[in-house]
């Protein structure tokens, strides 16, 4: 009798099955396609502490590794784009609310995979964004190059779906297009969303 539940104990507890499922590194597999809705919004910094964002948009992504390295830096390399319809921008001045979107079509991701359930990222970023008038106010341009870093975390609620919550550093400059490139150097936005791994 001691013997058999000894043995049915052993089967619960080192089933594959019966464990906690190891989401990230199920879903996140090399080929794997990563997909996502987000939405937030962000503000300005220092002298550019008066600008606030909202946004909205998709992410693509595609996990181009194995994983790699041991213990909590276990993980993959993704290479993705973000793509924002909605990039509204609220400056001071006459005209304060300015709509944009942005194309971000530069995301080199490197996801933490060693966790059953969170899987935490970092980023680098490059893009463009276009407003319907100049951003910031004044003899600027209506494009500007947009760069900067993410850190954020992935909580899967199931194989292949994960809730997504981020924080994006942000620069924004028009590299000279406009007579006057004041720059919004540092920028934060928060995004929350949801992905799936197909």
């Amino acid at each position: 009798m001691k013997f058999s539940l000894a043995l049915l104990v052993s089967l619960i507890v080192f089933s594959p099955s019966l464990r906690a499922q190891d989401y990230p590194a199920q879903s996140m597999t090399q080929g794997t396609w990563d997909l996502g809705l987000f939405g937030g919004t962000g503000s300005g910094l220092l002298a550019a502490k008066q600008t606030h964002y909202a946004i909205a948009g998709f992410h693509v992504g595609r996990i181009m590794t194995r994983e790699h390295l041991p213990g909590w830096a276990r993980g993959n390399f993704e290479f993705a784009g973000d793509y924002m319809p909605l990039w509204e921008v609220f400056q001071p001045g006459p005209g304060h609310a300015v709509y944009g979107g942005n194309f971000t079509p530069i995301i080199l991701q490197w996801n933490f995979t060693s966790n059953k359930r969170f899987a935490p990222f970092m980023s680098l970023t490059g893009g463009g964004l276009v407003t319907r008038s100049n951003v910031p106010p004044g003899n600027t341009s209506t494009f500007n190059f947009v760069a900067g870093g993410s850190l954020g975390f992935r909580v899967f609620v199931h194989k292949r779906r994960a809730i997504n919550l981020e924080t994006r550093w942000i620069h924004i400059s028009n590299a000279n297009l406009g007579t006057d490139n004041p720059q919004l150097v540092s920028n934060f936005a928060f995004t929350a969303g949801y992905n799936w791994y197909k």
